[in-house]
């Protein structure tokens, strides 16, 4: 057996393939021993990416100087791939929720 993803242009001895961009992919597979004898599995296979991740964000001010009061939420997730996480300091720590509130440690 031989595979193709490109319509036949490259073979490969194995049916997995990986580290694919997004693309249109046309899937054959041959008889290795015959390579005439081969079917067309997918003529129009088409990998897509996710969209781009995206959020809202809101915040509140502190109420006076030296306060603690301050609020960020980040709501409406969208795009990406998965479950979500949040973080308000660099990336340095994240949490589930988009909620982050002023006696939160990322505050102090």
């Amino acid at each position: 057996m031989s595979t193709s993803i490109n319509g036949g242009a490259g073979w490969q001895g194995s049916g997995s393939f990986g580290s694919l961009p997004p693309a249109t992919y046309d899937v054959q597979i041959r008889d290795a021993a015959h390579p005439s004898c081969l079917v067309t599995l997918n003529a129009a296979l088409v990998i897509t990416q996710p969209p781009v991740l995206s959020a809202t964000v809101n915040h509140t001010n502190v109420t006076c100087s030296g306060a603690n009061d301050g609020t960020i939420t980040i709501s409406a997730p969208a795009g990406g791939y998965g479950t979500y996480e949040y973080s308000v300091n660099g990336g340095t720590s994240w949490q589930a929720s988009g909620n982050f509130a002023g006696t939160d440690p990322w505050f102090l």
